[in-house]
């Protein structure tokens, strides 16, 4: 529907938050539709961006989104560098340990087939390949 609007249309929801998904969308939304002209009514928080009281509320919830945003990005940043001091990474976990990795590269040197190794391992076939090529 976003991509069929133009400009002077009105999009008229039930609640904001059927605009989008969370209110942080929400405004990015809005503030995409006002730059082409569209506006947005809604129906039960009484807002309409073509009234000069709609557009100073869409200005104030742009702006209540922006701090949203910055506290988001503080906190990951925070959480992040509290995981990386306790010494955890993010990421898939490693599929072999270095033990099992270094027979899986033995196995192989020693000319097992890679369906052996994998079998021998728990692991898939293209999981035994991409480790002898990290090793090489």
């Amino acid at each position: 529907m976003l991509s069929n609007l133009s400009e002077g249309d009105v999009v008229v929801v039930s609640e904001l938050d059927r605009l989008d998904r969370d209110a942080g969308h929400v405004i990015l939304t809005m503030s995409d539709l006002r730059a082409r002209g569209i506006y947005v009514r809604s129906i039960a928080d009484a807002m309409d961006t073509s009234t000069d009281m709609g557009e100073a509320m869409m200005s104030i919830l742009a702006i209540f989104a922006q701090m949203e945003r910055r506290f988001i990005q503080r906190r990951t940043r925070a959480g992040l560098a509290e995981a990386k001091a306790q010494g955890r990474v993010g990421g898939r976990p490693r599929a072999l340990d270095d033990k099992k990795a270094a027979l899986d590269v033995r196995l192989s040197d020693e000319g097992e087939k890679a369906a052996d190794i994998a079998r021998t391992l728990g692991v898939s076939v293209p999981t035994v390949y991409r480790y002898i090529a990290a090793a090489n």
